[in-house]
């Protein structure tokens, strides 16, 4: 599933001001305007690098949130305090289904991720599933998505790991723990600090 075209205005509205701030007052590229106002035409390399920071120094959040630089309101506010919980690494998309894709972690942990712009299919280029994918995946109201960058090309897998991670799906769908709501996302990242 995709986030509908009102929530994926409101995450680039929250987002790119978040990725301003941190770009602005750390200086991370110099190939980025001073406002972010749309993501369309941005330098990608550039917005990955500003996120990566903000990723390895998760208190900016804080930081952003005391200063409210676009004076949000305090429902805007928590969106983004969440994205303090944020899954970064390596994902295999293990299936897209309508509510949303797939993706288990390496550490086997499974996800329903809900795209933005793009369909799942056409970021993973149509290839035949499993493919891995790097990521972080951020909780947004009810739902997760990601943050927007996706690194590498997606690669394909072989046979093995397709039978081994088709089992991992039906295994935590059979047992109710596929992490599906920004809920579910933050508790399970609160239990592992």
């Amino acid at each position: 599933m995709a986030l509908s075209n009102k929530e994926v205005i409101l995450f680039y509205k929250l987002w790119l001001s978040l990725l301003q701030f941190v770009n602005n007052h750390y200086h991370i590229s110099d190939s980025l305007p001073k406002v972010l106002e749309q993501p369309v035409g941005l330098d990608v390399q550039a917005i990955a690098r500003v996120a990566s920071y903000l990723f390895e120094h998760l208190n900016i959040v804080d930081e952003y949130l005391s200063e409210n630089p676009d004076h949000f309101d305090d429902e805007k506010l928590e969106i983004i305090r969440t994205w303090k919980y944020p899954v970064k690494g390596y994902f295999y998309v293990e299936r897209i289904l309508k509510k949303g894709a797939m993706l288990i972690s390496l550490d086997g942990e499974v996800y329903c991720v809900s795209s933005l712009v793009s369909s799942w299919e056409e970021m993973v280029r149509n290839q035949s599933l499993p493919v891995i994918i790097q990521t972080v995946l951020l909780p947004f109201k009810d739902q997760i998505t990601y943050a927007s960058v996706m690194q590498g090309e997606p690669v394909s897998c072989g046979g093995g790991i397709q039978s081994q991670l088709k089992e991992k799906y039906l295994k935590a769908k059979r047992a109710g723990q596929i992490i599906d709501t920004a809920k579910r996302l933050i508790q399970s990242e609160k239990r592992k600090v």
